[in-house]
């Protein structure tokens, strides 16, 4: 573990390597095994001490970029040195988007469409159906990722759910004739209960999670796939996974609004989440990490309302989705 581990905007480690902040591990690999061919001193035995100094500090780039923790750490770092360096020591004035809108100078042109690694799914394309490949390219990304152990467990809990809703459809349980009496009753106290305006509750009914209304484009540009919408907020769920794309897309952010013991409250107070920066326009993401949940675990006890936006480069809104969560 690097204890003494900084950011120094003069040797950048992506800009040293040559890579872009979203570049995978193996783009990372590839890049450094290039430089390292430019700058060893063996091939530059007429300015020694330069290439010597270079391919330590390239070696030294390649050693945290190749670790996913290190690399956190100095992504982490490296953003917040960006941001001090855009609003100063005070704070920003109202003039001044948030630092999930920040306006970089920097500008593009265009942006770049979505291309699947080229090394997933040949096979795919060989037989005809290349029009898949995207997906199977993203479900190999998602499963080589961080929550590869999640998927499984997922998918056994959805395999057990079709199980027991099909057989819930297709079975036709008959009741004895003691059960079928006692049907008959409790047909008849509902009924009469129902007559007299009172209501026989059996057992207390748990109180259940009201979701918001959310847009109509909710599932089809800016979509939270995990945690469910009326999940509890609790350590096993401190990532929020989902998918942001728009012909328009500048930028996106998350927020959470506390709304106190009720999910239909007027939002007390609004958290803007943590999440990786990239460079702005930024490109769409797919199936992938958008935001840490673990700072609201400090948070008192209730309902909290998550949204995830997609900006316009103006600051206007283009798509929302938004879920509740509850915390005891």
């Amino acid at each position: 573990m690097r204890l003494n581990l900084r950011y120094d905007p003069q040797h950048d480690f992506y800009q040293l390597i040559g890579v872009e902040v979203s570049a995978d591990a193996e783009m990372i690999q590839r890049a450094y095994r290039q430089k390292a061919k430019e700058f060893h001193p063996d091939l530059n035995l007429d300015r020694m001490e330069w290439a010597t100094e270079q391919f330590q500090r390239l070696t030294e780039a390649y050693s945290i970029l190749s670790d996913n923790e290190l690399r956190s750490q100095y992504n982490d770092l490296r953003w917040a040195y960006y941001s001090r360096s855009a609003f100063g020591k005070s704070p920003p004035s109202k003039s001044v988007r948030s630092r999930q809108s920040y306006n970089s100078p920097r500008r593009y042109a265009t942006r770049p469409a979505y291309k699947p690694p080229a090394k997933r799914g040949l096979w795919l394309e060989k037989n005809g159906m290349g029009w898949l490949r995207p997906f199977y390219a993203g479900a190999a990304d998602l499963m080589s990722g961080p929550y590869r152990y999640i998927m499984p467990v997922l998918g056994v809990i959805l395999v057990i759910n079709a199980f027991l809703i099909f057989g819930g459809l297709f079975s036709h349980p008959s009741l004895s004739p003691l059960d079928q009496t006692i049907a008959a009753e409790n047909r008849a106290t509902s009924t009469l209960s129902s007559f007299i305006g009172g209501v026989i509750a059996t057992q207390t009914a748990v109180p259940s999670v009201t979701p918001i209304m959310m847009p109509a484009n909710c599932q089809q540009y800016a979509i939270i796939e995990f945690p469910a919408d009326g999940s509890k907020l609790n350590d096993d769920a401190t990532a929020l996974i989902g998918t942001v794309e728009h012909p328009n897309l500048y930028t996106y952010r998350v927020e959470a609004q506390q709304l106190g013991d009720s999910p239909i409250n007027e939002p007390r107070l609004t958290i803007s989440l943590r999440r990786q920066p990239q460079n702005l326009p930024e490109r769409p993401v797919y199936h992938t990490q958008l935001a840490l949940l673990s700072p609201l675990l400090g948070y008192p006890t209730g309902y909290y309302r998550l949204t995830l936006t997609i900006v316009h480069e103006n600051g206007s809104p283009l798509a929302v989705c938004a879920i509740t969560l509850y915390k005891d």
